[in-house]
């Protein structure tokens, strides 16, 4: 199983990490995508032109999930320079419901929504992923009436991605989707991270609660709503995950206090070195460790992996 596949740091080579993982033609059964933001996605090709990928499994993209999912894109292309071009293929492959890399073996694409359901692997393995999006229904008829073109209903519906993304390239529209965009976000009180997919690994066996990991991407565990959904979602193995992937590199707003508040968790960290966030926060770290986590940082180093091996 591989959960998301990218980075932006720029003094590590992705390609070089990736084949110090796997053997070659190496079979991947689940490779789950957390969400569409470059640093997560951005070394999908190189995986996929290596490794035989039998499912992929995707955050919800229903009408409003996938313009969610457009409009986050396009603020970001604008904001952010050199944007990787697989990364850009692999939105609009998704976006238009195509498959965002070529294998000739056929991937299955499995779309998660609000609902948890159970993927199995084998008969002892089994992942549970989630999607937190919620409360956006508002989203596109605010865009509207923010930028101010009623005939952007016919581009929404219509599901196009490179007539939507020529759309807005155009100056006045782009300056409108950014203000709008920054806007809506500071004023609902939500979040660029909104439709982030976590995924609970465990044993098949519930009575085997040691090796369960809960891999949370870039969740945005700031907002109440995205809390009381996470933990619900996971009720019955809440207090028994062994390891939890520390929300957003270890930023300090997504690693609430109600995330870690089970005592002797494993705490993985993944972050970029010298990082422009300054991840791992302070605040999250205070609040690991009041909760007796034992914390383990991951970094471009591949002598920080951190590996857990279990026999049945």
């Amino acid at each position: 199983m591989v959960y998301d596949c990218g980075s932006k740091t720029k003094d590590i080579n992705l390609n070089q990490i990736i084949d110090s993982v796997f053997q070659h033609d190496d079979e991947i059964n689940l490779l789950f995508v957390s969400h569409f933001h470059e640093d997560h996605i951005n070394g999908i090709e190189y995986l996929a032109n290596k490794h035989i990928i039998k499912k992929l499994v995707i955050p919800s993209l229903s009408t409003i999930g996938a313009n969610l999912i457009l409009v986050d894109y396009l603020y970001n292309l604008h904001s952010t320079s050199n944007i990787n071009n697989y990364a850009n293929r692999f939105i609009a492959s998704c976006y238009n419901e195509e498959m965002p890399f070529d294998q000739s073996n056929g991937v299955e694409i499995i779309q998660i929504d609000d609902k948890v359901p159970q993927i199995p692997v084998h008969d002892v393995w089994e992942y549970h992923p989630s999607c937190a999006a919620t409360g956006y229904q508002d989203f596109i008829s605010t865009l509207i009436e923010a930028v101010g073109l009623q005939d952007c209903y016919d581009l929404f519906n219509g599901r196009n991605f490179a007539v939507i993304r020529d759309y807005f390239e155009k100056d006045v529209n782009i300056d409108k989707l950014h203000n709008f965009y920054k806007s809506y976000f500071e004023e609902k009180h939500k979040d660029d991270n909104f439709y982030s997919m976590t995924v609970l690994s465990k044993a098949v066996n519930d009575d085997i609660k040691e090796p369960s990991c809960l891999y949370t991407g870039d969740f945005p565990s700031r907002y109440s709503h995205c809390r009381k959904k996470l933990i619900s979602d996971y009720k019955q193995y809440w207090d028994d995950i062994n390891t939890i992937q520390s929300p957003h590199h270890g930023s300090g707003r997504d690693n609430h206090v109600e995330i870690h508040n089970v005592k002797n968790r494993n705490c993985v960290i993944s972050y970029g070195k010298n990082n422009q966030y300054r991840h791992p926060h302070q605040k999250a770290l205070i609040n690991m460790i009041n909760s007796e986590a034992i914390i383990h940082l991951v970094d471009e180093d591949q002598s920080s992996k951190y590996q857990t091996v279990f026999e049945f």
